[in-house]
């Protein structure tokens, strides 16, 4: 389960617009590129079972801020 920053009722406080724009733009091209259907993959919020985080984290290769788009993908 992942959190969305862009779910209907969600709220963003103290972000200034190129911020959240930005974000936009590059939450749009990982769409394209790796995970369409995904509004928000930067959105800090994500859930896995204890059997999947040892699976995902056991392959993954990334670190920074792109190490949950890998997660996603995988």
């Amino acid at each position: 389960m992942i959190g969305s920053r862009e779910a209907a009722g969600a709220q963003r406080f103290d972000e200034p617009t190129s911020r959240h724009l930005g974000g936009r733009l590059i939450n749009y091209v990982i769409q394209l590129l790796a995970l369409p259907g995904l509004q928000d993959t930067q959105c800090g919020f994500k859930l896995f079972t204890a059997e999947a985080a040892e699976d995902l984290f056991s392959v993954q290769t990334l670190m920074g801020w792109s190490f949950d788009i890998e997660l996603l993908f995988v």
